[in-house]
């Protein structure tokens, strides 16, 4: 390893020693002591400063490259020497490019064409795969399908006196029907029913009241709203019976 004097020899020389060995061979320090053997591969690196820029040439076994940078220092030497194994060494190119991409220049165009060139390959496998292995659109298949109706429910009528007129029902549209017998089914579904006068409520029980003053007429109340007067003559309920008007609310009658 040979520098100007505005390099850091020692710093150089181990920057040198690691990208070689990652690149091109595996390297060691030079020994003090001198090498043994005319077997050994030596790899001489020369950095030279001119203004701003920086030149490495590296000169080994069937290599002799050199590269440049416009920088200086230690990266503007890395950065050269990068360079000079890319120039050189055709079939490390990508592998540099993905250990330092933002280093070369040149890098930015090759990975631009590794893109492109995964772009083609994909590209053309997908072309590939549709024409060997065409795509079949599954058949769809529509049909209605008819909800079946749920059985109608036969709802019987309770009645208030538990009792269902024999030999009547009563029809969905709400008129009286005949009762079908089973073997000649009703079309028209209809239901028991109890006897309308059965099921209501029998009419209370009305009551006439007939005033003593003979000019107001006689009226009819509710059983519920009359009661019996306390007394036969003298009290307030005896009076009202007579005179035939309320009293606390309800009416009074008067039992001989």
């Amino acid at each position: 390893m040979t520098s100007s004097e505005d390099f850091n020899q020692t710093l150089l020389s181990n920057i040198s020693i690691s990208v070689i060995s990652q690149y091109l061979n595996n390297v060691k320090p030079f020994p003090s002591s001198g090498l043994r053997g005319d077997d050994n591969c030596i790899y001489e690196v020369t950095a030279t400063k001119d203004k701003e820029k920086t030149f490495v040439t590296l000169q080994g076994n069937n290599l002799n490259s050199y590269g440049d940078a416009s920088i200086s220092g230690t990266d503007g030497f890395q950065q050269s020497l990068l360079r000079s194994i890319y120039r050189s060494q055709r079939d490390k190119r990508e592998l540099i490019c993905s250990d330092y991409p933002d280093i070369l220049k040149e890098c930015g165009g090759l990975i631009r064409k590794s893109v492109e060139l995964v772009r083609e390959v994909i590209k053309e496998t997908k072309e590939i795969i549709k024409e060997n292995y065409p795509v079949t659109k599954p058949k769809v298949v529509s049909r209605i399908v008819k909800k079946k109706n749920p059985p109608t429910k036969e709802v019987e009528f309770k009645c208030e006196n538990a009792k269902i007129k024999k030999g009547s029902e009563y029809g969905r549209d709400g008129r009286l029907v005949t009762i079908t017998p089973k073997e000649e089914p009703n079309p028209m579904g209809a239901y028991k029913f109890c006897d309308l006068e059965e099921t209501k409520k029998e009419k209370e029980e009305m009551v006439r009241i007939t005033p003593f003053d003979k000019k107001k007429p006689s009226f009819l109340v509710k059983r519920s709203s009359v009661k019996v007067a306390l007394c036969k003559s003298g009290c307030s309920s005896s009076r009202a019976a007579m005179m035939g008007y309320k009293h606390e609310g309800i009416y009074w009658i008067r039992v001989e």
